[in-house]
């Protein structure tokens, strides 16, 4: 073999060893987060979060293997923001002329965990007589069951706190986007649904949503979700309320130990929780808190 063959040989097998590495690589960052393309921003899969809700209909997803997600815009959703941005036109302008108009329909899909477990969340989603439970999970956990779905689209992201005098400006989402095809797509439309008043920053929210076609015209106030596993996969433990009977706790307790799920009493403290203030961008406004009534991107 000559001197140049030689060297033309250990070129390729450089580039080969190269080649093996980086498939290697690529295939160990799926293995560990096989939905790293539909991350929104950079939340930690390991990253615990909480979510509340009524216990019967808590229990009846986890018979039947699934997880419900809501369309924001609808009249029980009480965080104000997002039942404004599904109904917020965007309009695509060259000038002053509109090029386009961009409408939210009710193909997206939203489920809210917080990164924390907080007392507001018990204030404003736990009522007397107190029958809730709090799931105890992790980003990873709650992605991994709802990816082998094959019928809906999957995104997560952490939600994205901005002062509220930006978001009432007109070119609010150009301005934290960029152009308007970042937008006008499946993955741009999805982080629309990351951004709130940092007023709410509190909440420390970690937003899962969920995309499925309706059908034109149709109307859904939420859907359903497959997951792939059992309880256990994606549920690390369950909290009750801390200000609920110890009939209903053990009600809880009867009903999940069939599962093998650890249920806990909240260690919260009862006064703290009903002193914690909800913020006033629950209630519904007349003028939408000053949000603008079209969005704009400016070709």
């Amino acid at each position: 073999m000559s001197e140049e063959e030689l060297i033309d040989e250990l070129i390729n097998v450089t580039k080969k060893i190269d080649f093996e590495k980086k498939i290697k690589e690529r295939q160990a960052i799926i293995n560990q987060c096989p939905y790293h393309k539909n991350k929104l921003n950079d939340v930690r899969p390991e990253q615990t979060i909480y979510r509340i809700e009524r216990f019967n209909y808590f229990l009846d997803n986890v018979k039947n293997k699934q997880l419900y997600f809501s369309w924001p815009g609808r009249k029980e959703w009480k965080d104000i923001f997002d039942g404004v941005f599904v109904r917020t036109p965007i309009d695509v302008k060259k000038g002053d002329i509109v090029g386009a108009r961009q409408s939210y329909d009710r193909d997206y899909f939203c489920q809210c965990w917080s990164c924390e477990e907080l007392e507001i969340m018990w204030n404003l989603l736990s009522k007397n007589p107190y029958e809730t439970v709090m799931i105890v999970s992790t980003t990873d956990k709650i992605m991994r069951q709802i990816w082998t779905d094959e019928f809906c689209g999957k995104y997560v992201g952490l939600v994205e706190y901005h002062p509220i005098v930006d978001m009432r400006k007109e070119d609010f989402f150009q301005s934290v986007l960029g152009q308007s095809w970042e937008v006008f797509n499946e993955t741009g439309m999805a982080r629309t649904f990351l951004f709130k008043p940092d007023s709410l920053s509190y909440e420390k929210e970690d937003r899962f949503i969920a995309r499925m076609k309706v059908g034109h015209g149709q109307q859904k106030e939420g859907i359903t979700v497959c997951i792939s596993g059992q309880p256990q996969d994606y549920i690390d433990r369950i909290l009750v309320d801390p200000r609920t009977s110890e009939a209903f706790e053990s009600e809880v307790r009867k009903a999940l130990s069939k599962y093998g799920l650890i249920v806990e009493r909240s260690n919260k403290n009862r006064k703290d929780i009903e002193d914690s203030v909800i913020s006033s961008y629950y209630q519904k406004s007349k003028d939408n808190y000053g949000l603008p009534k079209t969005y704009v991107f400016r070709e």
